[in-house]
């Protein structure tokens, strides 16, 4: 699949916090769509969800693929 970037903000009850994070997927074996992309973005912040506080929320913003051409 590739490298996406992936925008986000990390919300509580006292304050919100904008980031972004490049991520590289490896392409899977069994996918429920062709461009599974929306899949690995749900698993993505389902697992950077756990690393977070319990008053905290992750809230995907935006994501697109880069291009390898891009980061050279």
């Amino acid at each position: 699949m590739g490298k996406f970037y992936i925008s986000f903000v990390i919300q509580s009850s006292d304050y919100h916090k904008h980031d972004f994070e490049i991520v590289d997927f490896q392409n899977s074996k069994i996918a429920l769509y062709s461009d599974a992309s929306s899949q690995q973005i749900i698993e993505w912040s389902a697992h950077r969800q756990k690393e977070l506080e319990p008053n905290e929320k992750l809230v995907v913003l935006n994501y697109f693929a880069i291009s390898s051409l891009a980061l050279e």
